[in-house]
């Protein structure tokens, strides 16, 4: 069975932070990808060494200081058909559970869940999961109803999540899948998302953020709101539009083209 696990939890690591393309006349090579943290060094290496145990492949890394990113990938267009005969999807708005993990038993069912949420999970003081792709949410819901776990399920315009606040539940989950040992980390999957924003030098308050995880850009909204104080009508009805603002602090020329930096807007 070490094999399977460590396959499921492949797959489930994919559903979660991975992505691929196969070959054609634009880019004449097949190639399959997983996006980490930096600091994820655990679930990096996992990836590399059940590629490199099961499959036979070297995978590279792309590291980022920047973005603080390690991207775990591999050229192969052997992998990138598996994943694609089984089932897997290709992107964040395509991927799905595949059907022989959906009828799968539950310990099976299980190790998926450790490399979805190792890879997409939250805790703090509830156990969370946001995605921006409906069906994803809707398989790993019945997942959680196969393993005897039902999550609370909130379906957005543009993202979907499900959520343990139970304290029974969640110990029941962290049982089941350990994906996280409980504590709260600002360097890893574990977080509470209110202290990740930057308050300095605007004075946000924790009020300003009572918008959802899955809804941040309001932040600024309820923050321009309050400073201007604005009452006209189309003004306020802009706010609370979907249409943002950000500031231009620079235009620089770039090969004849304008690039518009909104890294540190």
């Amino acid at each position: 069975l070490g094999d399977v696990y460590k396959r499921q939890r492949l797959i489930g690591y994919f559903s979660s932070e991975g992505y691929m393309h196969k070959s054609n006349k634009r880019t004449r090579y097949s190639k399959i990808s997983f996006s980490f943290n930096i600091n994820e060094k655990e679930y990096i290496e996992d990836v590399t060494s059940i590629i490199r145990e099961k499959f036979g492949l070297e995978a590279k890394k792309d590291i980022s200081e920047k973005n603080r990113t390690c991207t775990v990938y591999v050229y192969s267009k052997e992998l990138v058909e598996t994943f694609g005969k089984i089932g897997t999807g290709t992107d964040a708005h395509t991927k799905k559970v595949p059907q022989i993990i959906m009828s799968s038993p539950w310990y099976i069912i299980k190790e998926f869940m450790l490399g979805m949420f190792r890879g997409d999970g939250h805790i703090s003081d509830k156990i969370d999961l946001h995605l921006c792709n409906k069906n994803l949410i809707d398989d790993i819901f019945v997942l959680g109803l196969r393993i005897g776990i039902p999550f609370e399920k909130t379906l957005g315009k543009d993202s979907f999540s499900l959520r343990l606040t139970s304290t029974v539940r969640k110990e029941m989950f962290l049982d089941a899948v350990p994906f996280s040992d409980g504590e709260i980390s600002a360097g890893g999957k574990t977080f509470d998302f209110y202290q990740r924003i930057p308050s300095v030098p605007f004075n946000i308050t924790r009020e300003n953020m009572k918008t959802g995880h899955w809804n941040r850009c309001q932040i600024g909204k309820r923050v321009t709101e309050d400073r201007l104080e604005l009452n006209d009508e189309l003004y306020s009805k802009f706010l609370k539009s979907d249409l943002h603002l950000f500031e231009v602090k620079k235009i620089e020329e770039a090969k004849s083209r304008y690039v518009y930096d909104l890294v540190n807007v």
